[in-house]
């Protein structure tokens, strides 16, 4: 029996879509299974350890109390202000009720206690926007100022940032206070040293946590950096990153890099050189990444770079799909943990009796 160009060209595009209903079904249940498994595996996760150390203070005196706190980019030293830690306790307002029933009844309120958090260097910034994900303004009172403000399990956290705020601009009936200060050269610190003064020299100093980016590795002015880059050529750089499977992330003048993060944040791979720079810079860097395990291709030379784009080749698009969706389910994942990470230290630090 012969059959015509039309029953057989029939019978090839039956086949043909049966075969991508199949393979359909099987990137479905691929893509499934793997959100599936990491939401799984995030769940599970052990519980947010306490890594705080504490010194405990003599009685009768006024010792310094220092906490170790890695957030990233460098370890900071969290330095409590030299004072007595004194019990935070919310106040209260009364409330009379209006119309309806229950009028005339009074409510009582409990205000929660609010932590300033001042920021004099990029590392605050990082903290507020991406890890806390806080909202910022223009502040209308405050000249070269951005004001923020978030709401915590225990406490009311608020945000100031920008050249204007100064020790001049800042409110000076403040309880609880984490500065965010840069110690990277001879003038950022004694910029820093002004704001110890000034917190020192307060009739009532708050209870102070502080952030200090320290002065630990080689440090080489370039008179050709463009400080603040425009519109376009911000939005070419994440669309770039957007864009790419995976993100080279070479040493600069330190070995870690805020590229690390930007390609994490849109679900890139980084691949890191995994060297030391001159300084005097701790001997274990990215110690806090590698302490979580990130999604991160670790390479001791860009020599080796040729073996890894070789291996990149052979992914297909399915693959590489499902480890940008897994890249950034572990950051946002990351970003909790050093988000309550911060919390619990405030929250301990600040606001319990010492």
């Amino acid at each position: 029996m012969i059959r015509s160009p039309g029953q057989v060209l029939r019978k090839v595009l039956l086949f043909v879509c049966f075969i991508q209903v199949v393979v359909t079904v099987y990137l479905a249940f691929c893509i499934y299974n793997s959100a599936f498994s990491t939401l799984k595996g995030i769940k599970s996760l052990p519980k947010l350890e306490d890594t705080q150390r504490y010194i405990q203070p003599q009685k009768e005196s006024h010792q310094k109390v220092v906490l170790d706190f890695d957030i990233g980019k460098h370890e900071a030293d969290i330095v409590l202000a030299e004072q007595e830690m004194r019990p935070h306790e919310g106040q209260e307002a009364v409330v009379q009720l209006g119309d309806g029933e229950g009028s005339g009844k009074q409510v009582r309120l409990r205000r929660l206690p609010v932590v300033e958090l001042w920021s004099k260097a990029a590392i605050g910034s990082y903290l507020w926007h991406h890890i806390l994900e806080g909202p910022e303004s223009l502040d209308d009172n405050i000249q070269g100022a951005t004001v923020g403000e978030l709401q915590m399990t225990a406490f009311v956290l608020r945000y100031r940032s920008g050249p204007g705020i100064t020790p001049e601009t800042v409110p000076e009936d403040v309880r609880s206070l984490v500065l965010v200060v840069n110690g990277r050269t001879d003038e950022k610190v004694k910029e820093a040293r002004l704001w110890l003064d000034h917190l020192q020299a307060q009739n009532a100093p708050p209870t102070t946590i502080l952030v200090m980016l320290g002065n630990e590795c080689h440090i080489k002015v370039r008179e050709s950096w463009v400080s603040n880059e425009s519109p376009n050529a911000m939005d070419e750089y994440v669309q770039s990153l957007l864009d790419s499977d995976l993100t080279l992330c070479p040493a600069g003048m330190n070995t870690e890099t805020y590229r690390v993060y930007e390609a994490l944040g849109t679900g890139s791979t980084p691949v890191v050189e995994e060297v030391m720079t001159k300084g005097h810079c701790a001997a274990s860097p990215w110690r806090l990444l590698k302490r979580h395990d990130p999604p991160i291709i670790w390479v001791k030379s860009w020599d080796n770079l040729g073996k890894v784009l070789a291996k990149e080749r052979r992914y297909s698009k399915q693959y590489k799909a499902l480890r940008r969706l897994r890249v950034f389910q572990w950051y946002e994942w990351f970003k909790l943990r050093m988000r309550d990470s911060f919390v619990s230290i405030v929250t301990t630090s600040l606001l319990q009796p010492g």
